[in-house]
Parts: structure tokens; C-alpha cells; sequence
């Protein structure tokens, strides 16, 4: 039943991508912000819908085309961005897990990484590339990671469920020792233990424990209906002409796309719904959930520390 659900999903979104294709438009017409997060949207969970069907290579692809779609160029953007896009986070995710499945590991290690640079406070973007540091057969680097996302959230269940799996597959841990780390995602949540065996992108339980463990990572539908004259600009001719010759180029965000500076999980929670609030970046003052303004400024110099330590993957 799932699989027909997910059939009928896929001709539903490609249907919608059709009727949004900009070569039915006039060449003058820039779209809203509202039109552009619908593309996003319906790019994602077209995505979404063909990984579940194991269709990962369609999957890459249409990842790609959500990522360009809510893609905002500093040379355009008029809110002063110092920063990439929060909104591509969930497509970068996706996109690592489906490079995972495709046999292309140094692509997702990139992905992961563009994950974590974009929301380098978020422990759900460390268990990603610790999932592809795994599926690569480097465990020590994904228990890195990992340890990581535990300084961030001590008591993230995702994170335990993953370190206790790779702890217990690298021998670590011998018979008579109990798994602290399983214990714990245990006594958090009973359903969690479906789910100990799972250590890399190559599990058949990946689907659903990535639904239900890193939920912050999912995009939500918020576009239900649509004025597609609603922010909508029209170029002058001159200009038009020359827009004519790039109709095959993705939607870019403009002025109307801000950002998020609010490090809890809630705000991920719901992505799609926020779309995109103030941000001031990394060097932001807003991270008050931390245990002291010493203990945040020791993380970001880590979090910059690690991101910098994987650069010679994104070749």
C-alpha cells in the first residue's frame, strides 16, 4: 500500500512541477516568494517519495532541484545574508543520504558537511554525517561527530541509538558491559529500541528512523494554495529578453527571504512554516540555551574547528 501511495505522490508532484514550469510563464515574470517555496516543497517531497521507493538516483536529482530553487544569490539578496540558506538544510540531509545509496560517498560526506556548516548548532545534522562516516566504513570519525552532537543535546536519542550501535559493532563494548548510550534512549523512549542495530545510510530501518529520529530534518507542506502574482515582479523588455535565454535555470530567492537565529529544535520542527526569520549567523548573541556564554563561545570554536577538519572530502 505505501509503494501505490508513493506512486500516486510522485505523479502528483511532477504534475504540479509541470504546471509551475517557468516556459509557461511570461519571460517577464520573476516569481513570489511563495511560488518559490512551493517549487521547494514539491521538489522535496518528490525526493522524499522516490527514496522510499528506492529510486535513489531520481531522488539526487530531484533533491538538486529543490536545492536550486530556494537558492539565494548574495548578489541579489537585499536583507544583508552573510550566510547560506537554513531552508536548504532538510534538501542537503536528504540529498547525503540518497549519494549514500547511489555508491557516492565523497558527495555525501560534502553534503553532510554543507548540512552542518548551514546549522552547526543542530544535533540532528551531526547524526547525518556521522550516518555517512559510517556507511564509509570510518566509524571513529562518525563516533566524532557524534560525541559531538552529545555536547549539544545530552539527551538526543537519535545520537545514543547511533554511538551505542557503533560502539557495539567496533567491539567497544564487550558482553558483560552495558550499553549506557541504548540504556538511556531506552528509558527516553521505549520505541527506540526497534532501532539499536542501526549504524549507517545502508540499514532497511533508515527510512523510518529517519522519520521519527530526525524529525527537525523534515520539510512540512505550508503551500496549500497560491497567488502567483504575490510578490511577484515583471522585468522591463530589455531585461525579459535577456531572462529569456535562462528559462531553464532554477527559481532564485530574492529580497523577500530572511533567516532563522533560533538554535532550539523547535524552530526546525517546523521549517517550512517559519520559512525564513532574522539571522545573524554563527557570531549571532541568541544562544542562551547553552549552559553559559564561555560554554557557547568554546562550542562555536569546535563546531568551526570540526567543519574545518572535513574539508578534504568536498573535493
Amino acid at each position: 500500500m505505501l509503494f501505490l501511495f508513493c506512486f500516486q505522490a510522485i505523479e502528483y508532484y511532477r504534475k504540479l512541477l509541470s504546471s509551475l514550469n517557468k516556459m509557461k510563464f511570461p519571460a517577464e515574470y520573476v516569481p513570489g516568494h511563495s511560488c518559490i517555496r512551493l517549487v521547494f516543497e514539491t521538489y522535496y517531497h518528490l525526493g522524499v517519495a522516490l527514496q522510499k521507493l528506492d529510486l535513489h538516483r531520481d531522488a539526487v536529482e530531484a533533491f538538486t532541484n529543490a536545492i536550486e530553487a530556494a537558492n539565494v544569490p548574495k548578489s541579489v539578496c537585499h536583507v544583508g545574508c552573510v550566510s547560506g540558506s537554513y531552508y536548504q538544510t532538510p534538501a542537503f540531509a536528504r540529498r547525503a543520504y540518497a549519494y549514500v545509496k547511489c555508491g557516492k560517498i565523497k558527495k555525501a560526506i560534502c553534503d553532510a558537511t554543507r548540512a552542518v556548516d548551514l546549522d552547526p548548532m543542530n544535533p540532528d545534522v551531526y547524526c547525518i554525517r556521522a550516518l555517512a562516516w559510517s556507511s564509509a566504513k570510518e566509524k571513529m570519525r562518525a563516533l566524532t561527530d557524534l560525541n559531538f552532537s552529545f555536547k549539544l543535546n545530552s539527551s538526543h536519542i537519535c545520537t545514543m541509538i547511533l554511538r551505542g550501535a557503533i560502539l557495539n559493532s567496533l567491539g567497544k563494548l564487550p558482553p558483560p558491559k552495558k550499553n549506557k548510550d541504548h540504556e538511556k534512549a531506552s528509558d527516553i523512549s521505549w520505541e527506540s529500541r526497534n532501532f539499536f542495530d542501526v549504524e549507517d545510510f545502508y540499514s532497511p530501518k533508515i527510512p523510518s528512523f529517519y522519520d521519527k529520529y530526525l524529525w527537525s530534518l523534515n520539510v512540512f507542506h505550508t503551500v496549500t494554495e497560491i497567488d502567483l502574482f504575490d510578490g511577484a515582479r515583471f522585468l522591463s523588455n530589455s531585461i525579459s529578453k535577456n531572462k529569456e535565454q535562462n528559462l531553464g535555470r532554477p527559481f532564485k530567492c530574492g529580497s523577500l527571504t530572511t533567516y532563522s537565529d533560533n538554535i532550539s529544535l523547535l524552530r526546525r520542527k517546523m521549517y517550512s512554516r517559519q520559512s525564513m526569520a532574522s539571522v545573524t549567523g554563527i557570531n549571532g548573541k541568541n544562544r542562551s540555551s547553552l549552559s553559559s556564554a564561555s560554554g557557547s563561545e568554546k562550542l562555536k570554536k569546535t563546531v568551526a574547528k570540526r567543519s574545518s577538519s572535513f574539508t578534504g572530502w568536498n573535493a
